[in-house]
């Protein structure tokens, strides 16, 4: 069911991803899905956190920079 939320696991999965290639590099890996899946459930809470604030962030500072220039917003009193 968490595989399926796109926005919350963006930033474990890509990142046991790139662990899974350099495991794959380094032919030291035998399962690469356990590894994905360990790679994912180590890492999880970290980067859905990292991730997300960022994502937040920037999502925020888009809305604010869009609007800025929306004339309804300044208020000059003549």
């Amino acid at each position: 069911m968490i595989f399926s939320i796109p926005l919350i696991i963006l930033g474990p999965a890509t990142y046991a991803g790139l662990k899974c290639i350099e495991e794959l590099k380094n032919e030291s890996a035998h399962n690469i899905f356990i590894v994905y899946l360990n790679k994912f459930k180590e890492n999880f809470l970290s980067y859905m956190l990292g991730f997300n604030t960022l994502l937040g962030a920037l999502i925020v500072f888009g809305y604010l920079a869009i609007n800025i220039f929306n004339i309804s917003n300044i208020f000059i009193k003549l």
